[in-house]
């Protein structure tokens, strides 16, 4: 049981049954906010909740929704909360990698901003249906170095590597990035504020150091991210709880205003 004195929020957790946004939410029911989950298998959920000691009590927060992150009906249910938008979604959508003529892709290769016009277009369409009771969420989107336009954010060993094997999903996160950058940028739009979240190399294995020992750097003023934040690799458990940590559990609020509306790296 939670003993935080923080309050509570409301969450949309969208890719919950990846290591990032799994983690995040473990947190996020255990300090007892309300979450609400998008997935396309509510099984699956549940049963990787219970591998990591969720208990039923903690899963009565949990409203599970079962279907497609590409489904605007899907979306906007999941969405709403007691009849009100979320005060935060949580994105770590992504897709399974294989291989196409021996060249590396991923099984959807535009399911991020896919993702993101869904998410778009149902919030605009709980706004136009009720205007005055309308409240902007903020949106948290988990990307990838390797794709900044204002300089290298990564090992030069890396580049290569990201070359070859990472060419598709990161266009698809560089699109992402730009739905975010468009509509969290707009006066009055749909979004209170948004971070994006570039996580340096998810590689199965890695340790986890803890959220809050991790590097951390901001690309802002036009300026790439400082070195001091360049690193080769993160654990997804540990990209999870620093979202929770520095967004979410951040009582007074300082990390949250330092990182909103900016792009962020983390590397362990």
């Amino acid at each position: 049981m939670s003993t935080s004195t923080q309050p509570k929020q409301t969450i949309l957790c969208l890719g919950a049954t990846g290591g990032c946004c799994l983690n995040f939410l473990i947190r996020a029911l255990q300090e007892g906010h309300t979450v609400s989950a998008l997935v396309r298998t509510e099984t699956k959920l549940v049963n990787l909740l219970k591998e990591n000691k969720v208990s039923d009590d903690l899963l009565k927060d949990l409203t599970i929704v079962q279907g497609n992150s590409k489904n605007e009906a899907d979306m906007a249910k999941a969405l709403q909360l007691n009849g009100q938008v979320v005060d935060l979604i949580m994105s770590g959508i992504g897709a399974v990698p294989k291989f196409k003529n021996l060249m590396p892709t991923i099984e959807d290769p535009t399911i991020c901003a896919d993702t993101m016009t869904t998410l778009f277009k149902s919030l605009t369409a709980i706004r136009e249906s009720s205007p005055s009771s309308y409240k902007r969420p903020i949106l948290v989107g988990i990307s990838t170095t390797g794709i900044s336009e204002f300089g290298r954010d990564l090992p030069l060993a890396m580049i290569p590597v990201y070359n070859v094997l990472a060419s598709v999903p990161h266009a698809d996160k560089k699109l992402m990035e730009k739905l975010i950058k468009t509509e969290g940028n707009k006066e009055g739009g749909l979004l209170s504020g948004w971070v994006i979240v570039r996580a340096s190399f998810l590689e199965m294995g890695t340790k986890d150091v803890g959220w809050e020992k991790l590097k951390v750097g901001v690309e802002e003023n036009g300026k790439p991210m400082p070195k001091s934040a360049i690193g080769w690799t993160i654990s997804r458990p540990d990209v999870g709880r620093w979202i929770y940590g520095a967004l979410v559990q951040d009582k007074e609020g300082r990390m949250r205003e330092r990182y909103l509306n900016k792009c962020v790296g983390i590397t362990s």
